[in-house]
């Protein structure tokens, strides 16, 4: 969650706005910088489908297993993939 605060505090008053446009648009529901700091101060896990979004909207540079610990339990392909990746043999289908 340490990238995404640092993401955030990055963004100007503008930027923090369209993020949470975005955010809106990928998840059809308002979503706001103060709710998602206020799931960060209290070490709160982001919804999966909240995480998926910030990744798309922050173009990877926040990626979805930098914001839940039990990534590999919810996105099985992610960890697969990670798996493979690490045993350097590719991964056959």
């Amino acid at each position: 969650m340490e990238k995404l605060k640092r993401y955030l505090s990055a963004l100007s008053v503008t930027e923090k706005t369209d993020f949470e446009h975005e955010l809106h648009r990928k998840i059809g529901k308002k979503v706001t910088i103060n709710h998602i700091r206020s799931r960060i101060s209290r070490n709160s896990y982001l919804n999966p489908k909240l995480c998926m979004a910030i990744e798309v909207v922050t173009n990877g540079t926040v990626k979805r297993q930098d914001l839940r610990p039990d990534w590999r339990e919810i996105w099985i392909e992610l960890a697969e993939k990670e798996t493979a990746t690490h045993s350097g043999s590719p991964k056959s289908d």
